[in-house]
């Protein structure tokens, strides 16, 4: 996580030159072999959008929830996130150009081609406008909680318009250690420019998951105590019955029923 000082890039002109000179200190770094900037991880960690979704120039609005991902040129390389159709975010894009996700483009255009179509979406008072430049692969929530596993929206990580971004790390296998990174991409970091903290994403992720994956585990052994439980009260009926109905049982067979 990285935050640079309000005061310091209080203009927009040198966002861009300390989040690029962060990046190229990381990516010099013995066994890193991709870099990519975000705000927020999938599946979950993005901009919650909750509201009306209007396709093109339609009357009809479709109400949903969606993540919202401002990413970098290379997060879906770095995901290994399938492209599906169009292209690919750039660092040309302006603010309105978007790649969604599959069930997103079902939902609003079920039996034709998002690409170079027109989004908006409505949250209260507020009303954003994309255009569609991109079609990826759904990223799926593993969560018992439906609401939490929704669709996702992509955007242009713009660092000229934010103080605050996340850069991810892929290595090669070699062992480098979170502490040294910190340190490294402190010394680079120019005056103003905060390493507020470096985390392994498979640490991110078990802790992400942990509360869905609980829920499931809490859910499954609820549904086997209840098979049980009912189990024993359908055997306990039936032995009940059975020991009620032994002396018809002998007369039946007495009478060579």
């Amino acid at each position: 996580d990285i935050e640079l000082d309000r005061k310091i890039f209080a203009q927009t002109e040198g966002r861009r030159a300390a989040f690029d000179r962060v990046e190229r200190a990381a990516a010099s770094l013995i066994g890193v072999t991709r870099t990519a900037w975000s705000y927020g991880l999938p599946p979950e960690g993005g901009g919650t959008f909750n509201g009306w979704w209007t396709a093109d120039s339609s009357t009809v609005a479709v109400h949903m929830q969606a993540y919202q991902y401002p990413v970098g040129e290379d997060f879906f390389d770095f995901y290994r996130i399938p492209l599906l159709a169009g292209r690919s975010l750039t660092r040309n894009d302006d603010r309105t150009a978007a790649v969604v996700s599959e069930r997103l483009a079902s939902a609003l255009w079920p039996h034709s081609s998002p690409i170079g179509r027109l989004v908006s979406v409505r949250q209260g008072s507020m009303r954003l406008d994309y255009v569609v430049i991109g079609l990826v692969r759904e990223l799926r929530f593993p969560s018992v909680d439906r609401t939490r596993d929704a669709p996702q929206l992509y955007v242009r990580f713009d660092p000229r318009s934010t103080l605050r971004g996340m850069l991810m790390l892929r290595t090669s296998g070699v062992g480098l250690a979170l502490s040294n990174i910190w340190q490294r991409l402190a010394e680079a970091a120019p005056p103003g420019v905060h390493i507020l903290g470096v985390r392994a994403l498979e640490q991110t992720y078990t802790a992400e998951f942990c509360e869905p994956r609980a829920a499931a585990s809490l859910a499954l052994v609820f549904a086997l105590v209840g098979v049980l439980a009912g189990g024993t009260g359908m055997f306990c009926l039936l032995a009940v019955n059975l020991k009620r109905r032994m002396r018809e049982f002998g007369i039946m067979c007495a009478l060579g029923a």
